[in-house]
């Protein structure tokens, strides 16, 4: 009788605990079928986007003609430069003339202190070293970063030279072709302010993009100049 107690008993227990069971069960299976339905997903996701991407990264640089990267032309600035620059060594030449006295010369040959040498001559000596001097210094450094504003970037059938075409003082423009693994820009066209600088192996002096220019082939110009190489 004590049996039959203890198995009735038991028996009401576990049917008074199957129906959480059942529930517990459900809950379970539910959430592992969501869980497994959304990871899915989620790796479907992640692998289309990598996918999206390295497609987005790959750009074929082998081209089978010559592609115009970037161009500005802005006439009315350079215009002024080179009036700026004409006029410069023009003033130096008239000072230099205006200035110019045959003491000079004449004081020179005498055994005299640069001191009193200075004194005797005045402040025309001065003007006249100063325009003699830092006249024609100044033109050429004009003249040499006049020839570092980029005009153009061409980059040539293969896709292995370049050709940067740059302002002149003395003519329209001037052109120096290069191979692409000789340039390189120093910073991402993201991060430029006003200049991109651009950097030729063997030169001494950066060529400049100017940012109110216009990328006609961003991606092809990140894949070729845009890349960071290192000499």
């Amino acid at each position: 009788m004590f049996s039959s107690l203890c198995c009735r008993s038991t028996t009401n227990y576990v049917n008074k605990l199957y129906p959480f069971y059942k529930l517990l069960a459900n809950n379970a299976i539910h959430k592992n079928f969501v869980r497994s339905k959304y990871t899915f997903k989620v790796k479907n996701i992640r692998e289309y986007s990598q996918n999206v991407k390295s497609n987005s990264l790959y750009v074929n640089t082998n081209i089978q003609n010559n592609v115009l990267l970037y161009k500005y032309v802005n006439v009315r600035y350079f215009v002024i430069f080179k009036v700026f620059c004409f006029g410069w060594i023009l003033f130096a030449s008239i000072l230099s003339y205006y200035t110019y006295d045959s003491k000079f010369v004449s004081t020179f040959s005498k055994n005299i202190s640069w001191t009193d040498y200075i004194k005797e001559n005045g402040t025309n000596l001065l003007y006249f070293v100063y325009a003699l001097i830092i006249g024609p210094s100044a033109f050429w450094l004009l003249y040499t970063a006049h020839k570092k504003f980029i005009k153009y970037i061409i980059l040539h059938k293969g896709g292995r030279d370049v050709s940067i075409i740059t302002h002149h003082l003395f003519k329209s423009q001037d052109v120096a072709k290069f191979p692409i693994e000789e340039v390189t820009a120093i910073i991402s066209r993201n991060k430029m302010k006003d200049y991109l600088p651009i950097k030729v192996k063997g030169r001494w002096l950066y060529y400049l993009l100017d940012t109110d220019g216009k990328f006609l082939n961003p991606e092809l110009f990140d894949h070729t100049i845009g890349m960071q190489k290192r000499w």
